[in-house]
């Protein structure tokens, strides 16, 4: 008779073939691997690469601002990493304990710990090598399981079950990085989307809508001041209203990206339920973008922000995790409040000139081109 467990596992090996054929179900799979594993986080992930050197992230249980931090900033200070590498356990098929890599109470007083893995409570790993360093056709992919510091230290139980699911992972990455590697990096910007609290939308050239964030889906489906036609574009409840969005998302689309890229006329959308509008944000897309596989297909990116839950960014995460200065902090919250520049330099009392210099400080420091990559950092690292 089949066992409860072995029937999950035949299951949860099932859905990670699915995988290869849409990488966009990776986080969804990743859950079901936390529960058979009673991990409370888990990601997927290229140990050494970075998504701006061609790697990727799926990720589930972890909040996306501590991955925008690990990813930005704190990846040189991964303990586990170091030493991992160090004792070369990079090696297909091999599963370690974190106690193996550092001492529990080592890693507790590890910088990387106390400045950020802390904040999602990421304190014991479990991590399995899916490409080993020496793969001559992928680069080097991990699975790591976490739990909390007052959960059970993972043990040799928790090892087999990783190392039994880590061939199939093999075989199923194996698929995605022989036929469609783009299409693994695009899924893994796209669920990344998922984890931000505003609603993120993708446009083509003709304005309709490409991709939708969870957040941007339900917001579309309340049908409470803007919603979605049949043709895939965006509708409000008023004429007025309708026409201006019109004529933004046309100004948007057609943005000289000779130019220095100014910050896109924002529009408040009224809702009949009664509650506080809509504040809609647009940002030209350059030709190149993390999103999508052919060039030009996704032309804009439109950002929906509750103004009854105004987005905050912490002054000290930014200034820890990017190193900005006291005004670049200043000017990184003025962009989840204001849209243009005339409203900026009001706010900050400084020149157009300067408010540039100082964006493109930030893009620098950020690791960043564009607007909208500025506010998915800031948007994933928004609290309440």
């Amino acid at each position: 008779m089949q066992t409860t467990t072995d029937a999950h596992y035949l299951e949860l090996v099932g859905e990670i073939y699915d995988a290869a054929l849409n990488p966009e179900k990776w986080p969804d799979i990743l859950q079901k691997v936390g529960q058979f594993t009673q991990s409370s986080k888990v990601v997927l992930f290229t140990n050494l690469h970075l998504p701006s050197q061609g790697g990727f992230y799926f990720t589930w249980g972890i909040p996306q601002a501590v991955t925008q931090q690990y990813v930005d900033h704190y990846q040189p200070y991964d303990v586990w990493t170091q030493v991992g590498i160090q004792k070369g356990i990079f090696c297909e098929g091999v599963v370690t304990l974190g106690t193996e890599l550092v001492p529990h109470q080592q890693f507790l007083e590890s910088k990387i710990w106390r400045e950020l893995l802390v904040q999602a409570d990421m304190a014991r790993l479990c991590t399995g090598i899916v490409f080993g360093m020496d793969n001559q056709y992928a680069m080097p992919v991990g699975v790591s399981l976490f739990r909390g510091v007052d959960e059970p230290p993972f043990d040799e139980q928790d090892r087999q079950k990783l190392q039994r699911l880590l061939r199939h992972f093999s075989r199923a990455l194996g698929v995605m990085f022989q036929l469609r590697d783009a299409d693994l990096q695009i899924a893994a910007s796209r669920t990344a989307l998922d984890g931000l609290r505003s609603g993120v939308l993708l446009l083509n050239a003709q304005a309709e809508i490409l991709l939708a964030n969870r957040t941007a889906q339900r917001i579309l489906q309340s049908q409470d001041g803007l919603t979605a036609s049949e043709n895939n574009t965006l509708i409000t409840q008023c004429a007025e209203t309708q026409f201006a969005l019109q004529q933004i998302l046309q100004t948007c689309l057609q943005h000289d990206l000779m130019e220095v890229p100014h910050f896109s006329q924002s529009i408040a959308i009224d809702r009949p339920s009664g509650k506080a509008a809509y504040k809609l944000f647009f940002s030209r897309l350059p030709e190149h973008n993390d999103f999508v596989a052919q060039p030009s297909s996704a032309h804009a990116m439109l950002f929906i922000t509750d103004t009854e839950q105004p987005l905050k960014v912490s002054a000290e995460l930014l200034k820890t995790t990017y190193g900005l200065t006291e005004a670049e902090v200043k000017l990184a919250q003025q962009c989840l409040v204001n849209d243009s520049m005339p409203a900026i330099t009001t706010a900050l009392n400084l020149s157009e000139n300067t408010i540039k210099t100082q964006l493109a400080s930030i893009y620098q420091k950020c690791g960043i081109h564009h607007r909208a990559e500025l506010m998915k950092v800031l948007m994933a690292l928004a609290t309440d």
